[in-house]
């Protein structure tokens, strides 16, 4: 006698791809013992920025897209590895129905990540915009600091900083309590037949403290590779540029 059993769905569970073998080993909070970050932000044009954007956001303030680089280091649900992360994102609004519940945030147009683990968790539970990509650690010299993408070898873009300062004692005593920060997404899963399975805006929810800063001049070099070079990100590249 054979007896068949189907995997039984519990509902009161969070599940990730391979679904058959049980609930998600991912914890509901992250803890990043050690994270370092540079960031190159410049003034662009409004519409420039309004033609990237989901219909539920729209441009905060002045219009500045932020190139960073960030080195997560002793993430927990890695077994206390590192990742590295670059990405560009601008300051959006998201305009509730009812006008008193808006949310000020950056939203990533692109994020690429040297882990594919991280790329697969931020697009299936947060919609984020994440790519694999070729990440090395930064450079830092005595008051400089820099960092690159590739893809499959082809450097996408670099961002540089210099002339670096430490920041007044006054204003890292600001930065250095913990503080809630919020990051503003757009989860869009595609259907077979076409259109959308899934699509709506999210938000994470992040608490940060500093512990050391500094600030100097930054420039960002957009490459010019060919879609045979990285055809996952040359028309994203152009499309920046």
């Amino acid at each position: 006698t054979v007896t068949s059993m189907a995997f039984e769905f519990d509902p009161t569970q969070r599940y990730d791809m391979p679904v058959i073998f049980g609930p998600s080993l991912l914890p509901d909070v992250t803890v990043m013992s050690d994270l370092r970050n540079i960031a190159v932000p410049f003034l662009t044009e409004r519409a420039a920025i309004e033609r990237f954007l989901p219909r539920f956001f729209e441009v905060e303030g002045e219009p500045v897209v932020t190139v960073s680089s960030s080195r997560n280091g002793g993430v927990d649900w890695l077994g206390d590895r590192h990742y590295n992360v670059v990405r560009a994102q601008v300051t959006v609004r998201f305009r509730s129905s009812s006008g008193s519940d808006d949310i000020v945030g950056p939203y990533s147009l692109v994020i690429w990540e040297s882990d594919p683990k991280p790329v697969i968790a931020g697009r299936e539970l947060q919609g984020y915009a994440k790519l694999v990509g070729e990440i090395p650690d930064h450079e830092r010299a005595e008051g400089s600091a820099a960092f690159e993408c590739r893809e499959y070898g082809t450097r996408l873009l670099r961002g540089e900083v210099h002339d670096l300062e430490p920041l007044d004692p006054s204003v890292l005593s600001r930065l250095g309590d913990e503080r809630e920060q919020v990051a503003l997404g757009w989860k869009y899963i595609p259907s077979p037949e076409g259109g959308a399975d899934v699509d709506y805006p999210t938000k994470l929810l992040s608490m940060v403290s500093v512990s050391e800063a500094w600030s100097g001049e930054g420039t960002v070099t957009f490459d010019s590779p060919t879609w045979q070079q990285s055809p996952g990100s040359a028309h994203i590249i152009d499309a920046l540029k």
